[in-house]
């Protein structure tokens, strides 16, 4: 795979060199790349949002060469941290995503990706109003996948491929005393897979996967926990007629958990972690129907989803205290509808409207009092909608957006957090002046508001302790200038 890696880097570099030699979109060696369609692309965004002062930039490139084609994303951003409170913050951030897939022969194909992320925020109290402390966040993902699709015969695929993945989240906090504290999470994923996918009929897809996955979870360096997984998936896809598309899926479904599902721990050090603690994922068996139309110019989509919990940790173990991250037995279900239309149908030129919405509710018990009630972090429901309209002879493209979530409750171990609804009202307007693209993006201009109440437990929530309570209000405005230039 390095080799591989390192002979796409270097079509890279040739392909770079060569365009800066050659006319523009131009080409005439033989077999030469077609820089107007699937030879290379290479686009450039830079963008700056306010009020938070954060600007980035990307880049990607892509390259197809006869059986051979390639991909390189690379991106940066930097900006004011607006949650610093009372004194001052930063953050900054970067990705390099890159993969290949080859196709020597119609019967086979290899595809390779790796991704790397990063974040790090930082926070500094006002030494005259606050304490003085300082605290750093910093996040790192890195992911690689491999994959081979074979086609024996044209109604069959198989595909088998492996994946890794490690997470880490580290913080540190620096007090105005000078004392120091700091804790880490690492989370290594293993995975196996394999999908094979039938066509008995033209108008009918028959899949069926399976996933194996071994994680490892670290706590401060020391091992706290592994976990081992296998999800089986069936699905069936039928196309009754044009443009209209059914699916059913049934699957088991493993997520891995999170640094926030760890906010119970104290920072005490490995020496301290609760002996014999057993960790488990999010398990779930989903069951999911989806219909999709396409007629005229409109797009319809609606889609089901039931799923019985096994288990749904969302809090970690406090303190030394033995963990309790099993809630047991519950349900949750999920409406989604979606449609898409161009309004020239009512005699409105070049205006298109596009609305979409999401309706969820769940039932499980709280680990710490065993309540029943909807699950930590779910909002009852969103929605948007958006109106565009084009003016091809200006070379312009404006719409409006509204958008609009319910409220959610975050429980954990000795904190509990509550959002208040929110709805705003945005837009964005896009000029394309030859091959340049400037795109001007207005995040809830008018409303956007969220009210934000943070209960604080001395211990865990179930002792019924009240340590303090403290509220915000935050909108979530955004304006955002991005520069785009596909090459």
């Amino acid at each position: 795979v390095g080799g591989l890696v390192m002979r796409i880097l270097s079509a890279f570099v040739v392909l770079a060199a060569s365009g800066s030699v050659l006319a523009p979109r131009t080409v005439r060696a033989a077999d030469a790349l077609d820089l107007h369609g699937n030879g290379v692309d290479l686009t450039v965004d830079m963008h700056a949002t306010a009020p938070t002062n954060a600007v980035g930039s990307q880049a990607a490139l892509t390259t197809q060469m006869q059986t051979l084609q390639t991909h390189l994303q690379l991106g940066m951003e930097t900006g004011a941290n607006p949650a610093a409170g009372a004194g001052s913050g930063w953050w900054n951030s970067g990705k390099v995503d890159l993969g290949a897939v080859w196709a020597p022969t119609a019967l086979a194909k290899v595809e390779v990706s790796a991704l790397n992320a990063m974040r790090l925020d930082y926070n500094a109290a006002d030494p005259v109003w606050a304490d003085a402390s300082q605290r750093y966040n910093r996040s790192r993902q890195s992911e690689g996948r491999a994959a081979i699709t074979l086609t024996p015969a044209s109604p069959l695929n198989l595909q088998v491929g492996a994946a890794a993945s490690d997470s880490t989240v580290e913080s540190a906090s620096i007090s105005g005393a000078g004392a120091v504290s700091s804790d880490l999470l690492q989370t290594q994923a293993r995975q196996m897979f394999a999908v094979l996918t039938w066509k008995p009929l033209g108008q009918i897809r028959l899949e069926g996967a399976g996933r194996v996955e071994s994680t490892g979870v670290y706590w401060s360096g020391a091992r706290a926990g592994s976990y081992a997984a296998l999800d089986p998936s069936v699905g069936a896809t039928v196309t009754p007629w044009s443009g209209a598309s059914w699916r059913f899926t049934l699957e088991r479904a493993a997520e891995p958990l999170t640094a926030d599902q760890f906010v119970g721990y104290l920072p005490a050090g490995p020496e301290q972690a609760p002996a014999g603690l057993t960790l488990q994922p999010n398990r779930e068996w989903r069951y999911q129907a989806a219909v999709e139309q396409k007629a005229g110019g409109v797009d319809l989509t609606a889609s089901v989803l039931h799923a019985s919990l096994q288990r749904y940790a969302y809090q970690a173990p406090y303190g030394l205290e033995p963990g309790r991250t099993d809630i047991g037995s519950g349900e949750r279900s999920e409406v989604r509808a979606g449609v898409a239309a161009p309004l020239s149908l009512f005699g409105v030129p070049q205006l298109s409207v596009q609305a979409s919405g999401a309706w969820r509710a769940s039932m499980a018990a709280d680990p710490l009092t065993g309540t029943l009630g909807r699950l930590s972090g779910e909002s009852p429901y969103d929605a948007s909608l958006s109106l565009t309209q084009a003016a091809r002879g200006l070379n312009m493209r404006w719409g409006v957006t509204a958008v609009a979530a319910g409220p959610a409750r975050s429980y954990m171990a000795s904190q509990v957090s509550s959002r208040s609804a929110t709805a705003g009202l945005g837009g964005f307007w896009e000029y394309h002046p030859g091959g340049l693209t400037v795109h001007l993006q207005l995040d809830n201009l008018l409303g956007g508001d969220r009210l934000q109440r943070d209960v604080y437990y001395a211990g865990t929530r179930d002792l019924n302790v009240v340590d303090r309570v403290d509220q915000s209000r935050a909108a979530d405005r955004a304006v955002r200038i991005s520069l785009i230039r596909p090459l």
